[in-house]
């Protein structure tokens, strides 16, 4: 009778390997033949078509560089690597997995002080990026650590698809018209609806999280050894009362220093810095300039970079 209920439990166990092996096997053949798309499709654009320049970052980056503007001036083809949701982490396991591709001539990392405290979502969203586990240990590290039984998850290769079947059939099939990462938003804030509560950072947990700041450095760190030019920037956020967040400022110069500590160029722009972006047309939401504000945020941008590699903007 023990022999039969251990018989029974192999056999259980086989046909689970299996179903395991054979639906990652489904999965990794559509998911690795889409090009667009949020829950990592975009990725495989980016190792496929090997930009010459990248821009990474949260929603921020997304919709704040306009890559048609950075080619101009760099005379570098530019890809818009932006994803909504994330943050730090994201950007030390796309930077892995591209540096074990192939080598870019530049990385522009955008690095808002909200990035540096620590965000439960940022941290969640990576998961997009589990197809990837197996291409990048710094990926798999950050995964592995969300949970003491994480390891565990990813003993099933289907796990890494969860909840993901349906958006990797809706790329495959009917893909985003999606050609530079790029997304500009096209709403004009209404800042009336804004002047009685001003974009704030969240309240707690406002110094900066020692787990972002190792990620960042060993990304910058593993850039510059590849031989990647590397720039650390971030972008204005609307206020009412044209200043700087009084939360904010001692996070943004937490990053300057980290950049002169790192040795990479650093350039903020806000609403001081560049009195033009008070404008409130220019903005989507008080976080998030629309497509008019992103021309005129990348035009600076790009001519900060233009100098900085010693190339004239055209």
């Amino acid at each position: 009778m023990k022999n039969f209920f251990f018989a029974k439990l192999a056999l259980f166990l086989a046909l689970l390997f299996v179903c395991d092996r054979g639906i990652y096997a489904m999965l990794s053949a559509a998911f690795f033949k889409t090009e667009t798309g949020e829950t990592g499709g975009f990725i495989n654009r980016i190792l496929n078509v090997r930009p010459d320049a990248l821009i990474i970052g949260s929603s921020r980056a997304k919709h704040h560089y306009d890559p048609e503007i950075f080619e101009k001036a760099l005379h570098m083809r530019v890809y818009n690597a932006g994803a909504n949701g994330q943050g730090i982490p994201y950007i030390r396991a796309l930077t892995d997995l591209v540096l074990k591709t192939y080598t870019p001539k530049i990385i522009i990392l955008n690095v808002d002080a909200s990035n540096i405290i620590y965000a439960r979502e940022e941290n969640e969203n990576i998961k997009n990026l589990a197809p990837f586990i197996d291409r990048s240990d710094a990926l798999k590290r950050i995964l592995y650590g969300q949970d003491i039984f994480e390891p565990v998850k990813y003993l099933s290769k289907s796990f890494r698809y969860n909840s993901k079947p349906f958006a990797i059939l809706k790329n495959l099939y009917a893909p985003e018209m999606d050609t530079s990462g790029f997304s500009g938003l096209q709403r004009t804030m209404d800042a009336s609806l804004f002047r009685a509560t001003p974009d704030r950072m969240p309240t707690d947990k406002l110094s900066p999280y020692a787990g972002s700041v190792l990620l960042l450095r060993e990304t910058i760190r593993a850039t510059q050894q590849s031989g990647v030019k590397v720039f650390i920037v971030n972008g204005p956020r609307w206020r009412q009362d044209n200043r700087v967040a009084h939360e904010q400022k001692p996070l943004l110069l937490f990053l300057q220093r980290l950049a002169d500590e790192e040795r990479v160029p650093y350039f903020s722009v806000t609403i001081e810095s560049h009195p033009q972006f008070q404008n409130p047309a220019l903005f989507s939401d008080p976080a998030h300039l629309n497509a008019h504000g992103a021309r005129l945020f990348s035009d600076i941008v790009a001519g900060f970079i233009a100098r900085a590699l010693d190339k004239k903007p055209l």
